[in-house]
């Protein structure tokens, strides 16, 4: 896939500023986070079809990050011309989690909605009850991967919510993944198979992993959490 321009005009090695996304940054977000995960297992088995899944990919992220932006609960951090993006949700036990404004129409995810809605229904049951931050998708653009883009956004995220003292959550889907961040202070929790597919590992920064059955609902898209 080639580069989009936007990207080439940064040169690789540079030191890039973060800043807050607006909603204008939507299309560019959408695809900086398709570009990463497009050869991702769970990716690949969410879209089998590899001349669909960049496509598809791109609609239902943008899709979900369309009113998220917005939104209080959720931020989303993203280096100039979109080269590394995070996106978290921050989760309240006094008040219910945040839905995305529709869920992955038909239209957009085609033939393979019931593994998108199987993967949904997979997060739903791990994330926690108490009050936690989750960790929706971090990813540098192809481009710019291996120059550590993606840990300083993890760094930023880290030092804003120390002060609350709650804890990290989310789901990867690679050990590579895993690994890396447990190398950045998280913990890894017994992996979990999708049908016929891959395996996600849940991670947890701030507590320790608590049980599958205690968890409840994440009406939420994750993807991963990796890409450097």
């Amino acid at each position: 896939m080639p580069v989009p321009e936007y990207l080439l005009l940064l040169p690789p090695m540079m030191t890039i500023p973060i800043r807050p996304a607006v909603p204008a940054d939507t299309p560019a977000i959408a695809h900086t986070l398709a570009a990463a995960f497009q050869h991702d297992p769970v990716a690949a088995w969410l879209v089998p079809d590899p001349d669909a899944r960049f496509p598809v990919l791109r609609a239902v992220i943008a899709l979900h990050l369309d009113g998220a932006i917005t939104n209080p609960d959720v931020r989303v951090d993203m280096m100039a011309a979109t080269a590394a993006v995070a996106v978290w949700h921050h989760h309240d036990h006094r008040s219910p989690a945040p839905s995305p404004a529709t869920d992955p129409a038909e239209a957009v995810t085609g033939p393979w909605a019931t593994r998108f809605h199987t993967l949904d229904t997979l997060i739903t049951a791990h994330r926690p009850a108490h009050a936690h931050h989750w960790l929706t998708g971090l990813a540098a653009h192809p481009y710019y991967q291996g120059q550590r883009l993606a840990e300083q956004l993890l760094h930023r995220h880290h030092q804003r919510i120390h002060a609350t003292g709650q804890p990290v959550h989310g789901l990867v889907t690679t050990p590579h993944a895993r690994d890396w961040l447990t190398a950045h202070g998280y913990h890894t929790g017994e992996p979990v198979r999708l049908p016929d597919g891959p395996c996600l590992w849940p991670v947890e920064r701030g507590h320790c992993l608590v049980a599958a059955h205690s968890r409840t609902v994440l009406p939420h898209h994750t993807l991963r959490g990796q890409r450097r």
